[in-house]
């Protein structure tokens, strides 16, 4: 699913294309989502294209209109109350005064490998002798002069 949105990130990306993507129903889709990364999809799709914008407000002279429509805001004051809501300040501000915002790097959730019945083959089990650990508790009747 996330190789998926990062492919169609400009594109409208439905809970039914991320399914499709999953081969998933649509239900199970968003739970494992869920599961796997600890947030709706359409707030890690939100998060992806606001860094995005957020990178190209920085180092380009473009509109922030452009800027909106490009990465599929519909209107210029919804991106406005998300950046805001995001990195904490105005994408006009951002982009003549660019200042350090917390940019969101998706990290890569990957299926786990296959085991083998019996474990790895190359593994060794080596077994260890530890001695016993005592413990001393010496407890206080006064409670002055901490320091000396």
């Amino acid at each position: 699913m996330q190789d998926y949105i990062a492919g169609h990130l400009m594109e409208e990306i439905s809970l039914e294309d991320l399914a499709k993507a999953s081969m998933y129903s649509a239900w199970h889709a968003h739970c494992l989502f869920m599961d796997a990364l600890k947030m709706e999809p359409a707030d890690y799709i939100r998060k992806l294209r606001l860094s995005a914008s957020a990178l190209e407000l920085g180092d380009s002279k473009a509109r922030i209109l452009d800027i909106a429509l490009y990465y599929g805001f519909s209107f210029v004051y919804g991106y406005q109350r998300a950046f805001l809501k995001e990195f904490g300040c105005h994408p006009g501000t951002y982009a003549n005064f660019p200042m350090p915002i917390y940019i969101f790097f998706p990290f890569g959730v990957k299926p786990p490998k296959k085991k083998e019945k019996y474990g790895n083959k190359d593994s060794i089990v080596q077994l260890l002798h530890k001695p016993e650990r005592k413990a001393t508790v010496k407890r206080a009747t006064k409670a002055e002069d901490y320091y000396q």
